[in-house]
């Protein structure tokens, strides 16, 4: 018998399902981790984003601005609960 993937089946690749939860959770955090900190950057200097929304030309800085902000870290933050 041949010592090939094939001769010994896919069962033995396959991760199981402890393993394909915690992918999936460290995935999400590494996700998140990235809007989460744009959204506290976001925080940190307020007016240099307003500052650039208004730069652009889009109207209602401030209200841009403040939807950014809880798109980001809300939406970081539902993405590790699992949303």
């Amino acid at each position: 018998m041949s010592n090939t993937v094939a001769s010994r089946g896919v069962d033995h690749f396959v991760p199981t399902n402890v393993s394909n939860d915690v992918i999936t959770v460290v995935g999400r955090v590494l996700i998140a981790a990235i809007f989460l900190l744009s959204g506290l950057s976001k925080l940190a200097a307020p007016s240099y984003t307003v500052g650039y929304i208004a730069s652009v030309g889009l109207p209602f800085p401030w209200l841009g601005y403040a939807i950014a902000v809880a798109v980001e870290i809300g939406g970081s933050l539902a993405l590790i609960a699992g949303y």
